[in-house]
């Protein structure tokens, strides 16, 4: 049986995890990315790896996934960012504009409740309040959403769409609505197939 590591770069934590030719998780490892920049990032990451082969030295290979795309050559993650016009106003650390993941994650629906009602709320507090407050935070985050994925499918053409990240956890609260806004905005839906993470929550 084969097996591999594999390493989930996100914005507030790396994950790691054995997984065998089966799919299933073996073994895993959390740290926070940290905000040191990418010295500490690779840190952790190449402490996460040495600490999985720790575990277990039989490794295949290992892959990883990260937020962005790689530059190998200036040895940086470019973010998926500035390329739709409409998302403004935010001040992000890249200097862009535009950026996805300060409209379509955790971090982005606690701010932008906190920006309306002057009060944080956990993401996982926003999903279950009823308010009408949170029902318009959560109903622009899965607009935006649906608009970031047509964007992905009308540049990439791809055959499938995997979302991550801890927001998946809360699927149940919007994910049919955000599938159901996808198909009103794409051209062609039926080319592509926006599926949930499976292991996620074994690695969360």
């Amino acid at each position: 049986m084969y097996k591999a590591i594999g390493i989930d770069l996100g914005g507030t934590k790396i994950n790691g995890g054995i997984i065998d030719s089966n799919g299933e998780v073996l073994k895993r490892v959390e740290m926070e990315t940290g905000k040191e920049g990418p010295k500490e990032v690779l840190g952790k990451i190449s402490h996460i790896i040495d600490s999985l082969f720790v575990e277990d030295d039989d490794i295949l290979g290992i892959g990883i996934g990260s937020p962005g795309f790689i530059d190998n050559v200036r040895g940086k993650v470019l973010s998926f960012g500035g390329n739709i016009s409409d998302w403004q106003g935010f001040d992000i650390k890249c200097g862009q504009f535009g950026c996805a993941e300060q409209y379509i994650s955790g971090t982005a629906i606690e701010r932008r409740y906190k920006k309306l009602t002057g009060v944080y709320r956990s993401c996982k507090h926003i999903f279950c309040e009823s308010s009408g407050i949170a029902n318009k935070v959560v109903d622009e985050f899965v607009d935006n959403l649906a608009i970031f994925l047509c964007t992905l499918k009308n540049f990439f053409d791809p055959e499938a769409i995997v979302i991550g990240g801890g927001l998946i956890n809360s699927k149940d609260c919007w994910w049919e609505k955000m599938i159901n806004r996808f198909h009103d905005y794409v051209n062609d839906s039926s080319s592509i197939s926006i599926v949930p993470a499976k292991y996620l929550t074994m690695l969360a």
